[in-house]
């Protein structure tokens, strides 16, 4: 069977591509003011099952996927901007709040019929904004096309904390996906690429790279706690390999690698969390050294 991808976000045909995927696009036509409910949970689960039923009945013997996204403060959902000034209004209200961010993910079926959904809440605090730093953002990036007026730079660049598992920058949970796509019987391993990074590769390519190996491998299934344990015991072993690298007595019994092996493995689980909430290194790199920046240090790396 055929897979459509009933969206035209470039993130989320990116997802698609990084696993391996083959399909076609065919964007929903959906009236989705005609589609509500005052759960918001409850409204994009809807919202994404009527997209990809939408398409699937058009196009049998196919498997559908659909997803939509709501920005959610103070029990009001935020839609994209109008304007710029609506823009400017929405981030106002958005700092120094905090907010939820929720997705639906659909993949219908349109063989048998069957639907399968799901539904992501991240919660997220953006620290206080100026309104010079609003200002300029919705002048450099596509705030009229994002409901809340950000996208995933700008949430990088506003949020203060983000707590939930959620791709944000693909706009779908992209290990559900996967799941959903197994059970569908249209994911087959052994027809996906081959494993390989581009001579020159960029953060960009290490993180795509891990995003394949993990489905490949069979890992995807792993939660975000275990992801975070399996870092902790590398950083634990990259301690040992360079405790026993300075001729420090090391136990025995302790298994460790070389410090290249270790460090590998810790990027490795960091690109792996970063996927899992949808976070491009690159793009929170050049945020956090924005920031830092703005900062004085001490030659003990102590903040002032």
């Amino acid at each position: 069977m055929k897979i459509i991808l009933a969206s035209q976000s470039p993130f989320r045909q990116h997802a698609l591509d990084v696993l391996g995927l083959k399909y076609e696009i065919i964007p929903s036509d959906l009236d989705e003011s005609k589609i509500n409910h005052h759960d918001p949970r409850k409204l994009v689960r809807r919202l994404s099952r009527a997209k990809a039923r939408r398409i699937g009945v058009k196009n049998p013997g196919s498997v559908v996927i659909a997803a939509d996204l709501l920005v959610v403060y103070n029990s009001e959902i935020l839609e994209k901007p109008k304007d710029l000034d609506d823009a400017r209004v929405m981030l106002q209200a958005l700092s120094g709040h905090r907010f939820e961010i929720i997705s639906g993910l659909a993949v219908y079926n349109s063989q048998n019929r069957k639907m399968l959904s799901s539904v992501s809440v991240c919660k997220v605090a953006f620290r206080n904004l100026s309104l010079s730093e609003i200002t300029d953002y919705i002048n450099r990036y596509p705030a009229l096309k994002c409901a809340g007026a950000f996208e995933a730079d700008g949430l990088l660049r506003f949020a203060k904390s983000i707590n939930g598992s959620y791709n944000f920058k693909a706009g779908l949970a992209v290990e559900k996906l996967v799941k959903f796509l197994k059970i569908n019987g249209v994911y087959d391993q052994s027809n996906q690429d081959q494993l390989m990074l581009p001579p020159q590769p960029t953060l960009r390519d290490y993180q795509d790279y891990t995003a394949k190996m993990i489905v490949q491998r069979g890992f995807e299934d792993e939660t975000i706690l275990q992801v975070c344990l399996l870092l902790g015991e590398e950083v634990g072993e990259l301690f040992k390999a360079i405790r026993k690298d300075g001729g420090i007595k090391v136990d025995n019994n302790s298994h460790f690698g070389l410090i290249e092996d270790e460090l590998s493995d810790i990027l490795i689980y960091t690109c792996q969390i970063a996927n899992r909430y949808g976070i491009d290194l690159e793009a929170a790199f050049r945020a956090k050294e924005e920031k830092n920046e703005k900062r004085s240090w001490q030659r003990d790396r102590k903040k002032t």
